[in-house]
């Protein structure tokens, strides 16, 4: 079950997780693997590590769920919208980049998102020109380890900081989007 409702405390939770195990990492790259669920915060944090520089807000945060099969799901999650929209598209990972490649977004409306097990209502997929999102690894964190950035309209470029997240969680979203044919392509 998809429950959303506790979304205003994802950036609190991610803060909390994060503080119990603060380290830095000196060594070099090690081999990447991604499979799972990440969540994503926007930080101040110019070196993408401290737990405290999490940005607060109803519409700074979401996740990345990356497949086995090097497929990836990614939404932002905001408070107050009507729809919920994830882009799903493929990925690859060159050297220390994880390259995001996103062909179509499947919207779902809030009031059947809250509970996809018991869907009744079919959410729109849109075909996308292809949009890229990078996702590069922080050198010397462990607490995040990856993060991305963007600039929205020649706006000031936003950092935000990736955590993977436990596979209870894991779980229940996997539980969740299985209920949906568009979204378990990508699964």
């Amino acid at each position: 079950m998809l429950n959303f409702k506790y979304l205003i405390l994802l950036p609190i939770i991610i803060s909390a997780f994060a503080c119990d195990s603060f380290e830095k990492k000196t060594e070099k790259f090690e081999e990447i693997s991604l499979n799972g669920l990440y969540t994503f915060a926007q930080t101040s944090d110019p070196n993408l590590c401290n737990p405290d520089s999490i940005v607060g807000s109803d519409c700074a945060g979401g996740l990345f769920y990356f497949s086995e099969n090097n497929k990836v799901i990614y939404t932002f999650l905001c408070l107050g919208s009507d729809v919920t929209s994830y882009e799903l598209g493929t990925y690859e990972i060159i050297n220390s980049e994880i390259r995001c490649e996103f062909t179509k977004i499947f919207e779902l409306p809030i009031d059947i998102e809250i509970d996809l097990k018991n869907l009744k209502a079919d959410g729109r997929v849109i075909e996308l020109v292809k949009s890229d999102i990078k996702i590069i690894k922080p050198t010397k964190c462990d607490v995040f380890p990856y993060s991305f950035s963007f600039s929205f309209q020649d706006e000031e470029q936003l950092n935000y900081v990736l955590k993977k997240e436990n596979s209870d969680t894991n779980k229940d979203l996997i539980e969740g989007f299985q209920q949906v044919e568009v979204m378990r392509d990508f699964l």
